[in-house]
């Protein structure tokens, strides 16, 4: 489980002022490799994602980047509470028009921190108005795929992993709910209102909420998803 922390009030760099909480060590690890980039002149763009740069985040927020780079793809060696994705600049906009899920919801929802070429900007401004949306049953069996682990987890006695399986379930299943309801998925702490603004006792987003940040057990989490997700 990370810890989490607000924002530096004396952190050095300007760009960092986007982050409103940071996870672990995140801040150290980011104003380094900032600090690093004019002497890795193959990345272009350093984008912030997900609930670091959004309202809400949960006890198990990591901080989110994507990367964008030109020729060999660049090595690094973030602590593992930073989550890198990283993709070659060319192609970029193809994979955008085919639905790509982490490129389209870093348009929607993503602040960039380095734009050496302002390429990001440039991306942001084509296409944040017409990122296609994800697609609902890749979601969805991605939620089938974890729940199977999780449980299986369970049953071998690691529930942190479990925990952490049923989580992603239950965010697959919640976003594959939206986008069958043409709603694009934000970050992870605001899928459940998101749902609720289309059906407004929707269980799936309690059962979103207890595993952020309630006190159910995996077990129940599991059973209980189970039970809504496997009804004939």
């Amino acid at each position: 489980m990370h810890s989490m922390s607000p924002p530096s009030k004396t952190s050095c760099i300007p760009e960092l002022c986007v982050v409103r909480r940071w996870v672990g060590n995140s801040e150290n690890w980011l104003s380094s490799f900032l600090e690093s980039l004019p002497s890795m002149p193959n990345i272009v763009s350093v984008v912030v994602m997900g609930s670091a740069v959004r309202e809400r985040g949960h006890r198990r927020s990591d901080l989110d980047l994507l990367i964008l780079y030109r020729g060999k793809r660049p090595s690094f060696d973030a602590p593992l509470e930073v989550d890198i994705r990283a993709y070659p600049v060319d192609g970029t906009e193809d994979k955008l028009a085919s639905g790509h899920e982490i490129i389209g919801w870093a348009v929607k929802f993503g602040t960039a921190i380095h734009d050496r070429e302002r390429l990001w900007h440039n991306l942001q401004s084509s296409w944040a108005e017409r990122v296609p949306l994800p697609s609902a049953a890749e979601a969805a069996e991605r939620g089938y795929k974890s729940l199977l682990t999780a449980q299986e987890m369970l049953a071998a006695g690691d529930e942190s992993a479990a925990e952490d399986l049923v989580l992603a379930a239950l965010t697959q299943f919640v976003r594959a709910n939206l986008i069958e309801n043409g709603v694009f998925p934000a970050s992870r702490p605001e899928l459940p209102s998101q749902l609720r603004s289309i059906s407004e006792n929707d269980p799936l987003a309690q059962l979103l909420e207890d595993a952020m940040y309630g006190d159910s057990s995996v077990s129940d989490l599991i059973r209980g998803l189970m039970d809504l997700v496997c009804r004939p």
